[in-house]
């Protein structure tokens, strides 16, 4: 799919949820990884590519 084909975007910094989204049809589109002091982050851009309602995923405690 098209970069223009993208519905909505959702950006998380939890793998598990992000494994979640792409579980439920969403297109993993982008990573970032940064630093906070000694700590290394990673972020997920995820797109919704896909024709109807973007599935949800809801947040669970933990992630």
């Amino acid at each position: 799919m098209a970069i223009e084909d993208t519905k909505e975007l959702k950006v998380t910094s939890s793998l598990q949820q992000a494994n979640a989204y792409i579980a439920k049809g969403w297109t993993l589109i982008g990573t970032f990884d940064y630093m906070i002091e000694d700590s290394s982050m990673s972020r997920y851009t995820l797109a919704w590519q896909k024709a109807g309602e973007p599935a949800d995923v809801p947040w669970q405690s933990g992630w």
